[in-house]
């Protein structure tokens, strides 16, 4: 009967040791109250009632991803975390930034040690509430552009076409929507501009799509851009005939951006946001 923890009898007598859901759930609704500034009648129920709805998406998404990462609510270092997190969705109310921010903190309670990881997932979590949601996107593009796509492998077009419409449709109208995306990632510390690297996601593409050129097209890129006009920009295609727009294309600071861990982590739970994939973070980082 001493036991910390719940004590549940369903014919056998199952003992949880540590703290209880219900115990942390407590520990960081006051983390908030305890730290935040006072505001008026009205402005602090607003504040309160998002704060309830950030602890409660991630303590339900906590419970099924990695329940083992409760134990961290009394690590001073994820308490900060969770408090950073609360404070910026207190201010802005933005769902995505939520999701977001939930993505992060999960993957955060698996780093228990300190390490880069954790130290990029706790500046990221503290960078997200600067971006807009066209910058999520952003970065969710570089991102599979310039690392995630190196792990696909297309046999066939219908192979092709599905990358295409899961991992890059969704988030390429955010680089016609904002003009000078780039500046302020390079200011928010999630990129850099590298001079004469352009992004190289027609190469990868074309050495991962051999063999499957559909009949009628010279290459793969003719394909692509029939099929998807507006992926046309992403494409820094290499033949006689385009090497003018390649010359044009070096000369933008924004195709020659790279991203930082930063940037990677955070394009990297847009992605998840968005697709409802998992992956493992610590293959970019």
């Amino acid at each position: 009967m001493q036991a910390a923890g719940d004590i549940n009898f369903n014919g056998n007598i199952s003992v949880n040791h540590g703290l209880s859901y219900k115990d942390v759930k407590e520990i960081f609704y006051d983390l908030f109250k305890v730290n935040y500034y006072e505001l008026s009648n009205q402005a602090n129920a607003i504040a309160e009632k998002r704060v309830q709805e950030l602890i409660d998406k991630f303590l339900d998404e906590l419970k099924c991803q990695n329940p083992e990462g409760l134990a961290q609510a009394i690590n001073s270092d994820f308490q900060y975390d969770i408090f950073i997190a609360q404070r910026e969705y207190a201010r802005s109310g933005d769902p995505v930034l939520a999701d977001i921010l939930i993505s992060l903190l999960i993957e955060r309670t698996k780093e228990t040690q300190r390490s880069r990881t954790q130290i990029v997932l706790n500046e990221s979590i503290a960078v997200a509430s600067k971006l807009t949601r066209e910058e999520f996107d952003i970065l969710t593009i570089w991102f599979i552009s310039q690392h995630c796509i190196k792990q696909w492998e297309f046999h066939n077009i219908s192979d092709l076409r599905n990358y295409i419409d899961v991992y890059i449709l969704p988030f390429l109208g955010s680089l016609e929507k904002e003009k000078s995306w780039y500046t302020h990632l390079v200011y928010a510390g999630c990129g850099f501009i590298q001079a004469f690297q352009v992004m190289d996601i027609d190469m990868v593409i074309h050495n991962k799509s051999a063999g499957i050129i559909p009949e009628g097209f010279k290459n793969i890129f003719g394909y692509l851009v029939s099929e998807y006009p507006s992926i046309e920009p992403l494409l820094c295609i290499r033949e006689p005939y385009f090497n003018e727009a390649i010359e044009m294309n070096m000369k933008k600071p924004e195709s020659c951006m790279s991203l930082t861990s930063v940037g990677i982590a955070i394009g990297y739970a847009n992605l998840c946001r968005v697709t409802g994939e998992k992956f493992n973070l610590s293959n970019w980082i």
